[in-house]
């Protein structure tokens, strides 16, 4: 039962950027094939026995907050049935992303045996970038986006997203290897990924104590930066209006936010930020989550990072393994910063299996501290 589980997950982190439905629009697939897939692992795990047991406080306050919210007034103009069942839709959501980080931390052993599927989407989506760079998109008949280099996804930034976290995991397997995700984030030109990229390399040069590297690594991207100001400005306009209105938005509701799925209509409204074109969200995840949830739900994540930071700082130097998990979610969080990405099924997924991968080697470093 052990090796289905195995098989299982592999599947899950090979099909989770590649999974397409017919009949639905890639984002829905994707969402669809994220939760049932959560769900399948979830199953499978019940007869197994568990490698080690979930103790986490902050992690039990998140789930128990997001579910008391549901039952909270979200503050749109709905019928109360209908904020129910939508704030009910964005937990049951919420739900199946914790619960595939509880299935991953509590039965995965052998961390190094999941990196073969994400170096495969890696490949297929150098593949593909390349294709659609030279003009013959394999995948998709059309795009509607001004920048048509995106490999699998469905937007230009996922990829970016996937290729940065991606970066460390191939490290560990083999350096070379790390031009396969690099050559497709450069071609993406995603500013967001590429500055959380930067500065994860800072953070693994750091703990790698190979700090002489860093003045050096300063230098080039700051060379970078100003070749392509021009590029950099225009691909962040918007972000500091955005941000903005979403700060005034949070401070009307400080504490249980305006409800899930509320940023059109909150945030956006009069506004007219981006033209009549409805925005995604803020550009940021943090933010975002603090307009639709409140401060305090934002307060609980990140006291949970805290956590894992605090014990990572305290091992880091004991497994390259370690160090570059911690580098791929230091550039997970980064990102967050001036991109949505946790919201996004393609990306999302690997980033929690991430995540658990982390926690559990942590916890094994850890526990061998005291050996």
């Amino acid at each position: 039962m052990q090796k289905i589980f195995d098989n299982s997950l592999k599947i899950f982190l090979l099909l989770s950027p590649l999974f397409i439905f017919k009949n639905y629009q890639v984002s829905l697939a994707r969402s669809l094939f994220f939760v049932s897939g959560s769900l399948i692992l979830f199953i499978l795990s019940m007869n197994l026995s568990p490698k080690r047991v979930l103790k986490d406080l902050w992690f039990m306050i998140f789930i128990l907050f997001m579910f008391l919210r549901v039952f909270l007034n979200g503050g749109l103009e709905h019928s109360e049935w209908f904020n129910f069942w939508y704030s009910m839709a964005g937990f049951f959501y919420v739900l199946c992303g914790a619960l595939l980080f509880k299935t991953v931390y509590c039965y995965v052993d052998n961390i190094k045996q999941y990196f073969k599927p994400i170096l495969i989407v890696c490949i297929i989506n150098l593949i593909l970038v390349l294709s659609q760079y030279f003009g013959h998109d394999l995948l998709w008949e059309h795009t509607v986006y001004f920048n048509p280099i995106y490999g699998s996804f469905d937007m230009p930034q996922q990829l970016g997203q996937y290729s940065a976290i991606s970066i460390p995991i191939l490290l560990y397997i083999n350096p070379i290897l790390t031009i396969i995700p690099l050559t497709c984030l450069i071609l993406t030109k995603e500013v967001s990924a590429f500055v959380a990229l930067f500065l994860g390399v800072l953070f693994y040069s750091f703990y790698k104590n190979k700090k002489f590297i860093i003045p050096i690594l300063i230098i080039i991207f700051t060379f970078l930066l100003f070749k392509n100001l021009n590029y950099v400005l225009s691909k962040w306009y918007t972000r500091p209006i955005i941000w903005e209105h979403t700060v005034r938005a949070i401070l009307q509701k400080p504490f249980l936010g305006w409800g899930y799925r509320s940023f059109n209509d909150i945030v956006i409204g009069e506004y007219s930020i981006i033209g009549d074109h409805q925005n995604p969200g803020a550009f940021n995840d943090y933010l975002h989550t603090a307009q639709e949830f409140g401060i305090p739900i934002l307060l609980i994540i990140l006291m949970f990072f805290k956590k894992c930071f605090l014990k990572f700082k305290n091992i880091y130097g004991k497994s390259e393994l370690l160090i570059c998990l911690a580098s791929s979610i230091f550039i997970g969080l980064i990102n967050m910063c001036g991109q949505g990405m946790i919201r996004y099924a393609s990306v999302s997924g690997t980033f929690i299996i991430l995540l658990a991968f982390f926690c559990i080697q942590a916890e094994k470093e850890y526990a061998k501290g005291f050996h």
